[in-house]
């Protein structure tokens, strides 16, 4: 598979698009169906690398991002979320400190 760099529309955006996150309007990602939709949408998509074959059971050869410090915008935390499995629209609604405090280690490290 190959990874691809996908470039929004518009400029600087950041959030999630078809379960990619996007931050400053990049982002990346293998999966030819989602390719399919920023194609459609007239999203910049450029190949970038060969994405390994084995992913060590992952599933679709990205790497999930990693938990955002506690002090991390929203945006960060909103993609976070969304890769652990929230809904968007239900991240999108939630307040930055509601991701924080269903994400965060309760043992209030900032990690």
């Amino acid at each position: 598979m190959t990874l691809h760099k996908i470039t929004a529309p518009v400029p600087g955006y950041t959030g999630v698009v078809a379960g990619v996150a996007l931050a400053n309007g990049v982002g990346e990602t293998s999966d030819e169906g989602v390719l399919a939709y920023f194609h459609r949408h007239r999203y910049k998509v450029e190949a970038v690398e060969q994405a390994p074959e084995e992913d060590g059971g992952q599933g679709g050869g990205e790497q999930p991002p990693a938990r955002p410090a506690k002090s991390a915008s929203k945006a960060d935390w909103l993609a976070y979320a969304v890769a652990q499995g929230m809904p968007e629209e239900e991240a999108e609604a939630a307040t930055r400190d509601q991701l924080v405090e269903r994400y965060a280690p309760a043992d209030g490290g900032d990690a």
